[in-house]
């Protein structure tokens, strides 16, 4: 495996601990899940979709970890499930983004640092999927 693969499953290794730890925090942490999203108070029915909401972001670790496992395994499945992750998070962020502006909310960590990750997964992805062409190509 080359070292930009590396660095890739890496980078795919530590995007996925965000959603581990907010997922967690959403099922098992509701205080300071209120106080992660900047909500103002907790209630029964915010109770509720934290429990919903923790569960889709934990369900949502599933394509990164599978392009981790298929990368490590040398598949070129797992730089196709790259790209995808990788815009996948980037679309999220922008259309965060367009949707707090449209409401007002100021605060762009929740949008910003989506858009951020997504693009550096895409670029490492691209650079490591050419890098891999080039060396099949040329063995």
């Amino acid at each position: 495996m080359k070292s930009l693969t590396k660095l890739l499953v890496f980078v795919l290794a530590i995007t996925s601990l965000i959603p581990l730890k907010i997922g967690m925090l959403t099922l098992h942490d509701h205080a300071n899940a209120v106080e992660f999203f900047g909500l103002q108070s907790l209630s029964p029915d915010i109770e509720k979709i934290f429990l919903v909401l923790g569960a889709f972001i934990l369900a949502s670790m599933v394509m990164p970890v599978l392009a981790i496992v298929w990368l490590i395994k040398g598949k070129s499945e797992g730089f196709v499930l790259s790209y995808i992750v990788g815009f996948i998070a980037f679309a999220r962020g922008a259309l965060t983004l367009i949707n707090f502006e449209r409401h007002g909310i100021t605060g762009a960590r929740l949008s910003v640092t989506p858009m951020i990750v997504g693009f550096i997964i895409l670029m490492i992805t691209f650079i490591a999927a050419k890098q891999r062409a080039i060396k099949s190509k040329n063995p």
